[in-house]
This record gives C-alpha cells, sequence and structure tokens, in this order.
C-alpha cells in the first residue's frame, strides 16, 4: 500500500546498512588511520614503484601525506585513483609542503572526476557563484591572516546568504556546488560546510576545459546582495 502511494519503502537490513553507511562518510576522515595510509602506499608501491618514495618519506612525512587524503575524504574527494594523487604531490612537494597547498593543487589534478561525480557528467555546470563585491569584501577582511580576521557580522551574513542562495539553487534543481577562486575555496569550504554540510566548494582549477559554466544563482551578501 506504502508502495502504491508512492513512497519507498525499506527492508530493517537496508535501513540499517544506510545508517552505518552515512555514519561511516561522515566520520571517514577519521577512520583513515597511520596503518590505512601505509597500507595504501604498500599497495602503490608494488605497482608503481619509486612513485611513493618520491614524496614521503623525502619530501613529506607520513603524517603530512595522512593529512592531505583525511582533507580529501572530508569534502568527498574519492582518492581511488591514488597513482594521479601520489604524481602530484610528487611534484609539487618538492616545492611547498604545506596541506592546504597541496590539498589544493591534487583537486585541481582530480578535478574532472570531483566535477564528474558532482554534475553526473554533464557538459554544462549549473553553479553557485559568488558575487565580485562579495568575493572582494572577504578577501579585503581577511588579508594574509585568512578566515580568522573575519568580522562576526561578515560571517552571519555569509552564512544567510548561502542558505538562500543554496535555497534558490536546489529549488530550480541544480546541484548544490559553488565555485570560486582558489584562493577562497577552502576557507569557503570550511566556513559553510559547518552548516551547509551538503554544500560542496570547487575551484576554477577543477573544472575541466572541455565543461562549459554557467551561474545559475549568485551568493552576495551586504550591498552586493
Amino acid at each position: 500500500e506504502a508502495e502504491l502511494r508512492g513512497f519507498v519503502v525499506l527492508e530493517p537490513a537496508e535501513l540499517i546498512a544506510r545508517r552505518v553507511e552515512a555514519v561511516f562518510r561522515q566520520h571517514a576522515p577519521e577512520l583513515l588511520g597511520r596503518t590505512e595510509v601505509q597500507q595504501l602506499l604498500d599497495t602503490l608501491s608494488r605497482s608503481h614503484p619509486g612513485l611513493v618514495e618520491d614524496v614521503t618519506p623525502r619530501y613529506l612525512p607520513l603524517t603530512s601525506v595522512q593529512a592531505v587524503l583525511q582533507q580529501l575524504i572530508a569534502e568527498h574527494v574519492s582518492i581511488r585513483d591514488s597513482r594521479t594523487l601520489f604524481e602530484t604531490l610528487a611534484a609539487r612537494a618538492p616545492t611547498s609542503q604545506a596541506i592546504e597547498d597541496l590539498v589544493e593543487t591534487v583537486r585541481a589534478a582530480l578535478g574532472r572526476s570531483i566535477v564528474d561525480r558532482l554534475f553526473e557528467g554533464s557538459d554544462t555546470l549549473h553553479v553557485l557563484g559568488l558575487a565580485a563585491l562579495t568575493e572582494t569584501r572577504l578577501l579585503n577582511e581577511m588579508g594574509d591572516e585568512g578566515e580568522a580576521l573575519l568580522s562576526p557580522g561578515t560571517l552571519d551574513a555569509l552564512n544567510d546568504a548561502a542558505e538562500r542562495a543554496l535555497a534558490e539553487q536546489e529549488e530550480a534543481g541544480h546541484p548544490p556546488v559553488l565555485l570560486t577562486s582558489p584562493g577562497l575555496r577552502a576557507i569557503l569550504s570550511r566556513l559553510l560546510r559547518r552548516n551547509l554540510a551538503r554544500l560542496s566548494v570547487i575551484a576554477y582549477a577543477e573544472v575541466p576545459a572541455d565543461k562549459m559554466v554557467q551561474v545559475a544563482t549568485e551568493l552576495a551578501i551586504g550591498a552586493d546582495a
């Protein structure tokens, strides 16, 4: 009767499995410990000898590799393409060991898989965009210190504007994805993910050249709204 009325009916075992999976995904970064990272490195070493050594311990300690992988997982980025991931780290680590910089570089290398997952392979990406004056305001307030210098008023306005824009985006049937500049991507992801877990934030560098971008909804705060 429920199915005839259009409801989705789940068996108890399936419901439990879905709940367990949701909890697992929520805490996946915490479950990726040193042992799991070492197992990943050992597997990759067997198929691509020398690649792992080009990253760790030559330039990055195991803890840094773990931090990069955990941050990617926290933002639902698949790490299955471990060869591309470590080739990117091997190229970038000699000049930068900053975790956030390494994560952004890896994300750019994995851009096609990230975008295809979020937009289900569509050639046109209908995204949330950051209004020009809003972007300028955020960059001016942060300076070189990042989000630590954003005022409480700006943070509240940003979250309120994001909630409104996200609701408009979803009402139009578009994916909850915000496209922004590389310098703001990680910061906005951290700030907005706390209250809007379903929102994904990607950078221009992650968008493949053969994809067309269309700003369907604009996120604006203050006088720019």
